[in-house]
């Protein structure tokens, strides 16, 4: 009798559990898919794509001068020629002057022809005299020669006027964001996404050639003069709209 009375008991315990998985396993369920869903859930982003420009002109008030030095040296020469050009550069004119090729060859008649080439940038005031004072240095065994001169400009004003271009858009958008806000109350937009392009800036043609001839002829009526360059940016805008 007791051996049944406990396999009854057991049997009860069994449907019990059984019953209670069966009840609440479907809410179980449900609460873990909601769960999940809930996190995978993301608000939904009201796109805005618009394209925004501004160009700025970069004025460029000194030139890129490049000399060309042949001269026939010792070897006694040879050991003080780099610094012995450094100073006579001076003379040409006073500026940071770089020697980027310093090229020798030995010649027949046991002298090195050298011949190097030196650039600076000067400011536009130095360079009315510079192709006559050249010319007054050079001399039989020594030739100074103007190669080039370009009005284009530095590293630092390229920078300077991106920068200023980036702010000109940061501005556009800003506007287009107050514009959406005010016009679409129920959204809240922001910026999502900004793709900036540039164009290459035009470069001036090198002062050379034809034109530099020109110059030696009337030095004072042609004076190279201050020419600026033209730069555009352009941007990609993806505005979204966010839950406040």
């Amino acid at each position: 009798m007791r051996m049944e009375s406990r396999k009854k008991l057991s049997v009860i315990n069994v449907l019990c559990i059984i019953f209670c998985v069966s009840a609440f396993s479907p809410c179980f369920a449900q609460d873990s898919v909601s769960s999940t869903a809930s996190s995978i859930t993301k608000p939904i982003l009201h796109e805005v794509l618009f394209q925004t420009q501004s160009e700025n002109w970069i004025n460029s008030k000194s030139a890129k001068v490049i000399i060309n030095i042949n001269a026939l040296i010792n070897e006694n020469q040879l050991a003080n020629a780099h610094a012995d050009i450094l100073i006579k550069l001076q003379q040409l004119a006073k500026s940071d002057w770089h020697i980027t090729q310093f090229d020798r060859t030995p010649t027949e008649s046991g002298l090195e022809q050298l011949q190097t080439i030196a650039e600076t940038r000067l400011s536009e005031d130095s360079l009315s005299a510079i192709r006559a004072q050249a010319k007054k240095m050079s001399k039989p065994g020594e030739t100074f020669t103007v190669d080039s001169i370009a009005f284009e400009p530095t590293l630092t004003d390229i920078e300077s006027a991106k920068k200023q271009l980036r702010e000109n858009i940061y501005q556009n958008i800003n506007s287009e964001i107050t514009n959406l806000n005010k016009i679409y109350p129920g959204q809240h937009y922001v910026v999502h996404k900004i793709d900036f392009t540039e164009n290459n800036i035009v470069q001036p043609t090198p002062m050379g050639g034809k034109v530099m001839m020109a110059m030696s002829k009337n030095s004072v009526s042609n004076i190279p003069v201050t020419v600026a360059n033209k730069l555009t940016l352009s941007a990609n805008v993806v505005l979204a709209s966010v839950d406040k």
